[in-house]
């Protein structure tokens, strides 16, 4: 397990004890230099039935709409500035965020009910998600 899924074990147990409705959304590739071919494989499959590549992990139903959350380990967070701003041309990523989850998550932030973020581990999320309940 790496530091991220500990982190997104943690915030799913949360929401189950809080008893939201939500669910992780599987856009990791799982990628395996062992079996390198069956991993090409299950990326194409995914991409076939509609897997959008930056999409957040997290989708949480409240009451007043609903919540996306792409989780990060927290040892990935910046120091200084905004993971969200001062992109450069060809930056692949900048926090740990590839440019195709900063489109998504700037995507969803601007949709009536909706609310999304970049949450570095389990105690940001829980947070964020605190804010609409």
């Amino acid at each position: 397990m790496t530091p991220e899924d500990t982190e997104c074990k943690m915030f799913a147990q949360w929401l189950r004890i809080k008893k939201l409705r939500f669910t992780h959304i599987s856009n990791e590739t799982g990628f395996s230099m062992k079996d390198p071919k069956a991993t090409m494989y299950v990326v194409v499959k995914k991409k076939s039935l509609g897997m959008s590549e930056g999409f957040p992990d997290y989708e949480i139903f409240i009451p007043k709409g609903t919540l996306y959350i792409e989780m990060k380990d927290p040892k990935k967070k910046l120091k200084k500035g905004n993971v969200m701003e001062d992109w450069k041309d060809g930056q692949k990523e900048r926090g740990g965020l590839k440019r195709a989850q900063k489109e998504w998550i700037e995507y969803l932030q601007g949709r009536d009910h909706t609310e999304s973020s970049v949450c570095y581990g389990a105690e940001e999320a829980i947070a964020f998600v605190e804010i609409f309940l």
